[in-house]
């Protein structure tokens, strides 16, 4: 009769929660034992969860919050007795991690996730409790949301590596750019010179074309030759002249 009494209670306490009241039970059980270590490593999951969604990384805290609605809606209906008294229970169990949100948060997540789980998609249910589920160890089904979080959180440091270094290199293109610019400015203004001073004025609003400068200066170096050697023969003449003059 004993062990008829304790069947009958077995089976009565996880009713108390609801048609999934054992795996809630297992979820406040082991909030009973949460420890330090434990809680702060659901705050690092959740605040993990949040920053994804911060950057735009990840959807999952939508999810997350689409989610809650749905269940919500259901304990507001036909399950809030067995949302009441799980809720109750989980209070009691929260003690020194009550003002710690990120714990509630993720304790409660789960046991909504738990309590609602015959009546929400696996979906809803796999991303209400698995923050808990897999910093308790109970998530085996592949790669996590929170494996996932670390691998973008590794993949985003790789990209912000790659693009300090594309930035570098720009900075490094911008300095080379600007030192053109200084040195093409620079022979601009020598060609111009050079030009005017080959050409003549070009006058207001014009310029002269530099492609035959080496021509128009050879020209004009072969011509200042021949004026030089002109110049020399009048003078050798002039030197002869006064030589053979008689002497009176």
């Amino acid at each position: 009769m004993q062990t008829q009494t304790n069947n009958t209670e077995q089976h009565v306490v996880p009713q108390q929660y609801g048609p999934n009241g054992q795996e809630v039970l297992a979820i406040l059980d082991q909030l009973r034992s949460l420890d330090e270590h434990m809680a702060n490593r659901l705050i690092i999951a959740m605040h993990n969860l949040e920053l994804a969604q911060a950057i735009g990384a990840n959807d999952d805290l939508s999810r997350l919050w689409g989610a809650r609605g749905k269940a919500y809606e259901l304990i507001h209906g036909e399950l809030g007795d067995a949302w009441e008294c799980t809720l109750k229970d989980a209070r009691g169990c929260f003690e020194g991690f009550w003002q710690t949100a990120a714990v509630v948060a993720a304790s409660t997540d789960a046991l909504l996730g738990a309590i609602c789980k015959p009546f929400i998609d696996p979906s809803d249910y796999e991303v209400l409790t698995c923050v808990w589920r897999t910093e308790h160890g109970q998530c085996d089904t592949g790669k996590t949301i929170l494996e996932q979080l670390r691998e973008l959180k590794r993949e985003n440091k790789r990209k912000k590596r790659c693009i300090d270094e594309l930035e570098d290199k720009v900075a490094g293109l911008e300095t080379e750019i600007n030192v053109c610019d200084l040195l093409t400015s620079r022979q601009t203004e020598l060609l111009t010179g050079i030009a005017n001073v080959l050409k003549g004025d070009p006058g207001p609003l014009d310029g002269h074309d530099w492609s035959d400068l080496p021509e128009v200066a050879q020209q004009l170096m072969g011509e200042l030759a021949q004026y030089c050697e002109g110049g020399s023969d009048k003078e050798d003449n002039s030197h002869s002249g006064e030589l053979e003059k008689p002497h009176g």
